[in-house]
Order: structure tokens, then C-alpha cells, then sequence
């Protein structure tokens, strides 16, 4: 992975910039002028779009002064190298958002994407903008059985829905398919309208009238760093490579490269590197009439754009590199293409269409460039909750040509007017929200990547009955047509059964138990292990015997109902212990007796129970359940009003071979509080669970082993799986573990554990190894600024720098103190990348230390780009990192600790200097403000160096 967070200074050229522009290195003004009331990070088409509808609705003299700042050339992002589609989504990612958002949610952006593409072409027609647009039909194809049954269901849903862009797109299914497309193998197709054009010279066209209109464009001019706070008059103040500009409000429209200046927006807007070509024929060939996307999967698709000169670009080639995360996830170097994708497209004409067998088709150009892709797959817009006058635009997920250019009309408005996100056309999903940037998931990382073998399966997930395998499959995504586990074999002698899918990001194999008991657990547990070494979780997901109550009170809180959800905390064996002639003694106090989770497990189940992270997963809950209670051949609705039914633990079933309806049961029942108000959600409990051989069904037996062991679930297997696996039990509530044994609530209780579960999932991080000898002592640059070319002077300091930090030196620190703006961060910065450029070999690591907020973000930035394992509920990842540094086995590394201001937050009582490593590989460089802070820090044998 590309360790560097600012685009490269000179990336390499894309097929639409091979011809210099006009503006590509403009700067209205030698310099960068003092004050602004708007600047904008980015000249790609965010910052355009914003530009032409702020033109478009003022007057020069009513005008705010804007300012904008590129790092590089003019739109030479994202923008400058995509493959020039204007295609609206109307029925693929819209299915989803319907499912997962609601319907009216849902047709709010399938609306707005077609109005963009509306507006685009009014205003390039109504301007005579010379892009090569076309306003033509586009044909997605789908080439997997599997995945066209998926998307035409969700298509069918929306059509049923009445949702007006969904109208306007056809579905052609079978050989009609591969006939109207001319796609060898195609399953289904859907065509509706799109345009396609040449997206450098729309956006050349909008900032040269933006030029011409006092627009201030400031090319090859990075912005390094912006203030952490406003200034007394409300000012920002961005430091550039040129120098300081303050402005009163700042759009980052930078995208890939927000969360390098904006800290809580590192993992929410994601570098993404991609791979486009250029495909030209010989001499005549068929011509392509319609734009393409051929999809493989739900993940795996390519896109076909057709030129007016013959030539087609096609982007994608997500099947050749996904697998290696590393050349893609967080990685900005677009200055090569990525090696695993360097041939995908040879002959690719000719292997997907008919017609185009003997056409020549070759590859003429072929390039890479860097998507910005946000964690939740929305795009991000408006103000920056807790930042005020700061906004946000982008994260637009590779798909923001059909969304960038209204999005742009929003942006004016707040800008303009300090409009309320409401008083825009912006989709409700698009705003900016605190919870968004709270959401620890990262649904980038869920794209599905097809395991190579079977040491890609780190979860498994173990069931007994066929209803509750048809509801834990439900929900997996399949990797291909290829559903079972035959794909993958397993090891010689292993007699289990398995399925493989996907859970979320999750790689997931599910194996099936003969029959229940602990016995066939263990069995289950320890082939699975041998067949699937690499699983680090399993989770056996089933039915159970709750216990009515949790400990506690008796009232709605602590009432447990059926279809309730019982999560292990740990798991107690209640048949083992000792039979005396009038007892029976419980071996509850023996570590053989009592299995708690591992740390990784125990972290999880301690944030799922926090109050917040709680209420969120329940909803979770909810919303899974849901849409296995769509699939009616699950039956997993909530059972006929009176089937749960609570009987006094003395009251015995009448007829074993019969139901309770049926056999005249009268006993006197429990009452719940939770079934007054009709059919209840079900509830998640986080308690310990009795596992053992027989199956309990005696309400008295029940109540003594419960109050007796806390316990509040009963069940057959887990006992057996605990001692092969790390193990989670999810059990959904069918009985009361008494002799009213409940068959109608079975397949219901099956679903709410299989929600449950999927749930979990979407919470959980897969633990990664980590080899202290070797990966650990690779050297690491992770310094978030690049060199500043125009720093000059300082050599003095810079010398004493060197001298003082030497590598003779067995630990040691300097201090650079000086008022704020006098350069020390820029000393600091000119001093790591020459010693970086000297030692290679040596680590560097920048710490922000201006609180202790701040402090921490950048030592969990650090252990994540490091990978050093942490879970997310790490009590305290600064003394972690020290630790880590502390190691002996580390090379040489030094830390620079910046904006250490604050003396009571670093030196007084329980102070954050308690985390400053001191070990004899490493050295720390801390600037500061504070003359006390520097000669503590030292403790007056160090090395302060005075900076005016």
C-alpha cells in the first residue's frame, strides 16, 4: 500500500489529457492572496460544478472572493481520468438502497441522478461546450445467473413500487439477451438512457469562464495543513506550499485526499486506485451504438464507453486485482498502472462480443487514477458537523458523474445563502451526519472478493437443522453460480458438510451438524478446522431453551420471550460435575467447565452492549429480520397471537405427542409485558449459557440450574465447539426449556438468531496475524506531508537537528520552540525527509499533539496503516503504541510530536508524556509554542533549538 495520503506531484497521463490545456498550470496571481470569503480544495468537476452555479445566481459586485487550490495541474484527479460515463442508476445500487434505507429514500437519488443528467445536457447544449457528448442508451449485461435473478427481483420490486426512473428502464431476459446486446454469454440485460463524454474538456470549459469572471485558480499549489480551530474572526487558515491563506469558509472537494487533511475523515473517504484503457481497431470494426457495462458479479463489472473516432474506452478490471488489497485500498499512487491488471484488457473485444472476432482490437493506452470511496457507498455533501463553515463534497464512490453537477447547485447554496440541507434537492442520504462519521463499518472493504482457496475463510459458522441453514444462507451473497463448498474440496476424511458465501465483507463457510450434542460439535469444530485453517471465529447459530427471566427484576427489561436472541458471554457444561445420592455439584468454578471468549470476542460483546452501540445493533436486528420475512418459504414471521405461551415451572405438559392447544394444557400462565403491546421486536441478551446432552423440559430444573449457574439459555452443543474454536453462541429463543415444547415458533426463532448473527457480523473485524520479526521491522515513512520544494534557509538548525538526533546516540530528544508561524513544522517536516532520503532504513512516524484527541487519532491512524493488532475496543491505544515502539526487535525510528502546546496536558498529573516512548532505537522531535514544555520535555539535557 502506497503509505503517502497527497497525490504524487506528477501522476501519469490519462487518454483525455494527452493534449496540454490552456489552464492546466494557471495562477491568476503570483501570490496567494491573504484573505478569501470561499476556498475550495480540488479544480476537478466538484469544485467546477460549485463554481458555475455560484456564477450562474450572483452578480460580480454581490459576489463572495473565491479561491481555489490544486495540488497538481487542473483536474488532474479522478475527474481528468474516468471513463467519461453520464449513467444514472435506476434500478442496481437503488435496489439496495430501498432495502436497506426505505423505498422513498431510494427513488430520492435514482431522481436526482436522472435530473443530473438533465442538467449536464442543458447546460453543455446551452453553452456549446465542445466535449464530444452524446446523449445515447446504455446496455448492462449481466452475465451471471445468479446475479441477474438478484437484480431482476430488486428491479421487479421497484417497478411494483411505481418508481418513476425505474419506468424508464427495460429489462430483457434469456437469449433475448445476448441476442439485442451482442455479448457472448449474457443472462439479462438492462438499457435505458445515458450520455458519455470527454470529461477534461467539459471541465477546461467551466473554470475557464469561472477565470474569466474573477474566479482566483491556483494550480500546482497543495494545500499541507489547515488550523484545527477558527481564529478570533471566525477565519480558517490553510497552509499551503506557497504559503498561508485564511478564508471564512473552505469546501474540501479534494475527495481521495480529504481525510489527509480532515483526520476524522481518514477512514471515510478512501483512496481507491483504479484502471482504465483505451481499445482501438485496425482497420473497420462493428460499431458500438450504446455505452456497456458487462457485469461478472455484484462486485465485478467493467464499463465500455464508445468514441466518435472508433475508439472504446473500457474501465474495471476489479477481477484481476481485488485480491491484492493493498494495490488498490488507501493507495494513491496513480503515477503507474497496477501490475495485476497490466493485461486484462488485451483482447478483450474480442472474448466479450460477437462480431469483433477478427476486428484486431488492441490496446492503445492504458492508465490508472484515484477514486475518493466513501465507507458507507454515499456520497458526503454539506456543512461539516462540528466544524462550522466548513463543507464537504465528495466521496462520490467512482460513480459522481451523475451526481456531481446538482450536488454543485447544493453547494452554492450553502455557501451563498447558509441554506439548511433540507432547503436543497439534495437526497436525504447524501447529508453529512455526526453518526456517519461514528460509523466504524467500512462497506469498502465489503466489495466481495472471490477467496482463492480455503485458507480465505477466517469465519465459519455452524448449524443442525435444515430450517435454520435455510435462514443463516439467506442472506449470504454467493461468490459465483458455484454455491456449494465443492469449489473449495476439503481435506480427505472430513465427513462435514459445508456451504460457502458471503456475509458482508465476511468470507463465510457454513458447516452442518449431523444431530445435536456436544460430541458431534467437537467433531463438527475440529474437521471444519482442518478443512478451513485460517478460521479465527466460529459462531454456532441455533435454536434454544431460554430462561423466561435475565437476571434481575422481573419486568419488561429483563423478560426473555421467544424469538428473543440469547449472545454467549460464556458458556457453562451443566451435565458435568459430581452425583451424590441427593445432589448433583456443578463443576461451575473449573476453568474445564466454564469457556469465556477470547479478547477479540470480549471486545465486541463489550461495545455491543454499550447503550448507543446497542440500540443501533438491535435496529440491525430488526431490519435483517425483515428481509428474511420476505422470502415466505423461511415462515419466518412472528408465530399466531397466543402461541407464546409461559406455564408456572411446577405446570407439566399434558401429552407429550401433542401441542398445548391440542392436548387441553390450563395451567396457570405468565404474563408478559412485552406481548401487551402486539407483536414485539425481539430483544438481544448477552448472558452465559448452559450447554449439555439432554435436552431440557422441566420448568422446575430449569429455575434450580439457572439460579444455581446464572444461566440464561439452554442448549446442546457449544460445550463441544468451545474447545476446537473460539466460539460465539447466537441462539434465537423457540422454548422456555420446560415440557411446552413450542414447534410453531421454531423457524421464527431460527430467523432472529440468523439476523442476529448477521448482525454481529457487520460489526466484526477479523483479527490479523502479525509476525514481530518480519513485517514489524519493515521501515515506515508515515509522514503526512510531501517535501516543501520552495522551503530554503534553516541549514543552521537543521545541522544541530541532525547532530543532536544522531544515530550514534542511544535515545534522544530535541524541542523546537517558537512563536506560532515561525516555521517550526516546516523545519520538522525539511529535517524528516532528508534524514528519510539518508537512512532509509530508518521508520518516522508525525504524531498531532495538539490535544489529546487529536494525539490518539493519530496513533490509531498509525496502527492501522502499521497493522498492528488492535481491537476496536482498545481501553487506551496510546500506551499500546508505546509499547510497540518500545520493542526491541524494532530498527531505528523517530517520532515527531507536533504542536506540543499545552503544558498542563503533556506534564501535569496522569499527563500524556507517560506515552512518550523511550527506548534505545528511538528518537523523538517535538515543536511547540510553550518555553516550559520544551525544557520538560528535555528535562535540561536536551536539545532546544529557538526558531524566529
Amino acid at each position: 500500500m502506497c503509505s503517502a495520503t497527497f497525490p504524487p506531484p506528477e501522476g501519469m497521463c490519462s487518454f483525455w489529457r494527452t493534449k496540454p490545456g490552456s489552464i492546466d498550470d494557471h495562477q491568476s496571481t503570483a501570490e496567494l492572496p491573504p484573505f478569501v470569503d470561499v476556498a475550495i480544495i480540488g479544480a476537478g468537476y466538484s469544485a467546477a460544478a460549485i463554481l458555475t452555479h455560484i456564477l450562474a445566481t450572483t452578480s460580480p459586485e454581490d459576489r463572495p472572493s473565491i479561491l481555489v487550490l490544486e495540488a497538481r495541474q487542473l483536474c488532474s484527479g479522478a475527474t481528468g481520468r474516468n471513463g467519461g460515463h453520464l449513467k444514472p442508476d435506476s434500478y442496481n445500487a437503488i435496489s439496495a438502497y430501498a432495502s436497506e434505507y426505505g423505498m422513498e429514500a431510494a427513488a430520492e437519488v435514482a431522481s436526482f441522478e436522472v435530473a443530473n443528467v438533465k442538467a449536464v445536457t442543458e447546460y453543455i447544449q446551452q453553452n456549446k461546450v465542445d466535449c464530444d457528448f452524446v446523449l445515447t442508451r446504455a446496455v448492462d449485461v449481466q452475465l451471471s445467473t445468479v446475479h441477474q435473478c438478484r437484480i431482476k427481483e430488486g428491479y421487479d420490486k421497484l417497478i411494483a413500487a411505481g418508481l418513476e426512473p425505474t419506468k424508464n428502464t427495460f429489462s430483457v431476459e434469456g437469449k433475448d439477451a445476448e441476442m439485442m446486446s451482442g455479448v457472448k454469454g449474457a443472462k439479462g440485460c438492462f438499457t435505458y438512457t445515458a450520455g458519455h463524454l470527454w470529461p477534461y474538456k467539459l471541465i477546461h470549459h467551466m473554470f475557464s469562464e469561472a477565470i474569466s469572471q474573477g474566479i482566483n485558480l491556483q494550480t500546482n499549489t497543495p494545500v499541507l495543513s489547515v488550523s484545527e480551530t477558527q481564529d478570533a474572526n471566525g477565519q480558517w487558515t490553510l497552509s499551503t506550499s506557497r504559503g498561508e491563506v485564511r478564508a471564512r469558509k473552505v469546501v474540501f472537494a479534494t475527495n481521495a485526499y480529504t481525510g489527509s487533511l480532515l483526520p476524522e475523515y481518514k477512514s471515510k473517504i478512501i483512496p481507491y486506485r483504479a484502471v482504465c484503457s483505451r481499445i482501438k481497431t485496425p482497420g473497420p470494426h462493428p460499431f458500438l451504438n450504446n455505452t456497456y457495462a458487462l457485469r461478472f458479479s455484484d462486485w465485478n463489472f467493467d464499463y465500455l464507453i464508445p468514441r466518435l473516432d472508433g475508439s472504446i474506452i473500457v474501465g474495471g478490471a476489479r477481477d484481476a486485482y481485488i485480491r491484492s488489497v493493498d494495490s488498490w485500498y488507501g493507495n494513491v499512487d496513480d503515477t503507474q498502472v497496477i501490475d495485476e491488471a497490466r493485461s486484462y484488457f488485451d483482447g478483450y473485444m474480442q472474448r466479450h462480443f460477437h462480431g469483433w472476432e477478427d476486428s484486431g482490437a488492441y490496446v492503445d493506452d492504458i492508465w490508472t487514477g484515484i477514486m475518493g470511496y466513501s465507507s458507507d457507498r454515499l456520497p458526503r455533501v454539506g456543512p461539516i458537523p462540528g466544524r462550522p463553515g466548513m463543507f464537504i463534497m465528495g466521496g462520490f464512490t467512482g460513480h459522481g458523474m451523475p451526481q456531481i453537477y446538482l450536488c454543485g447547485q447544493a453547494m452554492a447554496k450553502f455557501l451563498l445563502n447558509d441554506a439548511s440541507f433540507k432547503e436543497t434537492s439534495l437526497p436525504r442520504l447524501f447529508e453529512e451526519t455526526q453518526a456517519r462519521l461514528e460509523d466504524p463499518r467500512d462497506r469498502v472493504l465489503e466489495l466481495p472478493r472471490r477467496p482463492v482457496s480455503r485458507a480465505d475463510f477466517p469465519l465459519a459458522i455452524i448449524c443442525a437443522l435444515s430450517f435454520e441453514a435455510d435462514a443463516i444462507e439467506a442472506p449470504f451473497d454467493p461468490f459465483d453460480e458455484h454455491w456449494d463448498c465443492n469449489v473449495y474440496s476439503k481435506v480427505p476424511g472430513d465427513p462435514n458438510p459445508y456451504s460457502t458465501g458471503r456475509i458482508g465483507r465476511h468470507n463465510v463457510v457454513l458447516a452442518y451438524m449431523p444431530e445435536a450434542g456436544k460430541a458431534n460439535g467437537a467433531a463438527v469444530a475440529t474437521n471444519c478446522r482442518l478443512s478451513f485453517p485460517h478460521v479465527k471465529l466460529a459462531i454456532v447459530v441455533r435454536i434454544c431453551g431460554a430462561v423466561p427471566f435475565s437476571p434481575g427484576p422481573r419486568d419488561a427489561h429483563h423478560e426473555i420471550i421467544l424469538g428473543d436472541v440469547i449472545v454467549s458471554q460464556s458458556v457453562v457444561q451443566y451435565d458435568l460435575g459430581q452425583q451424590y445420592s441427593d445432589s448433583f455439584e456443578y463443576k461451575d468454578a473449573n476453568a474445564e467447565a466454564l469457556g469465556r471468549p477470547n479478547i477479540e470476542i470480549r471486545s465486541l460483546l463489550s461495545k455491543l452492549k454499550s447503550l448507543r452501540a446497542r440500540r443501533a445493533f438491535e435496529s440491525d436486528v430488526t431490519s435483517f429480520l425483515a428481509l428474511l420475512q420476505e422470502d415466505l418459504e423461511l415462515a419466518a414471521h412472528y408465530p399466531e397471537p397466543g402461541t407464546d405461551r409461559l406455564y408456572e415451572a411446577t405446570y407439566r405438559h399434558i401429552d407429550k405427542d401433542m401441542p398445548c392447544d391440542k392436548c387441553g394444557c390450563n395451567g396457570k400462565l405468565v404474563l408478559w409485558e412485552r406481548l401487551r403491546q402486539g407483536v414485539p421486536e425481539p430483544k438481544v441478551h448477552f448472558g452465559r449459557i448452559a450447554s449439555g446432552d439432554t435436552v431440557m423440559k422441566s420448568g422446575q430444573n430449569r429455575d434450580d440450574i439457572a439460579r444455581k449457574l446464572g444461566v440464561i439459555a439452554f442448549e446442546m452443543e457449544s460445550a463441544g465447539v468451545w474447545d476446537s474454536l473460539p466460539c460465539l453462541v447466537v441462539k434465537g429463543a423457540c422454548d422456555y426449556a420446560d415440557s411446552h415444547k413450542a414447534q410453531a415458533t421454531q423457524n421464527y426463532a431460527a430467523a432472529t438468531a440468523a439476523a442476529c448473527n448477521k448482525a454481529i457480523l457487520h460489526h466484526w473485524m477479523v483479527p490479523t496475524c502479525h509476525d514481530p520479526a518480519g513485517e514489524e521491522n519493515l521501515p515506515h515513512f508515515l509522514v503526512p506531508f510531501p517535501p516543501n520544494e520552495d522551503f530554503v534557509g534553516r541549514q543552521d538548525i537543521l545541522d544541530d537537528l541532525r547532530r543532536q538526533l544522531s544515530p550514534e546516540k542511544s535515545y534522544a530528544l530535541a524541542a523546537l520552540f517558537g512563536l506560532g508561524g515561525v516555521g517550526k513544522t516546516q523545519i520538522a517536516l525539511a529535517y524528516v525527509h532528508q534524514l528519510h532520503a539518508q537512512s532509509p532504513d530508518d521508520s518516522v512516524f508525525w504524531i498531532y499533539a495538539s490535544n489529546e484527541e487529536r494525539m490518539r487519532q493519530s496513533c490509531v491512524a498509525i496502527m492501522e496503516q502499521l497493522k498492528v493488532p488492535h481491537s476496536e475496543g482498545e481501553s487506551d491505544v496510546l500506551e499500546l503504541m508505546k509499547q510497540w515502539l518500545e520493542a526491541e526487535h524494532h530498527k531505528p525510528w523517530l517520532m515527531v510530536i507536533d504542536n506540543v502546546d499545552d503544558l498542563d496536558l503533556f506534564y501535569g498529573t496522569g499527563g500524556l508524556s507517560r506515552y512518550l516512548p523511550a527506548c534505545a532505537q528511538g528518537k523523538l522531535l517535538i515543536t511547540t509554542r510553550n518555553r516550559q514544555v520544551a525544557v520538560r520535555a528535555t528535562k535540561g539535557r536536551g536539545f532546544i533549538k529557538y526558531c524566529i
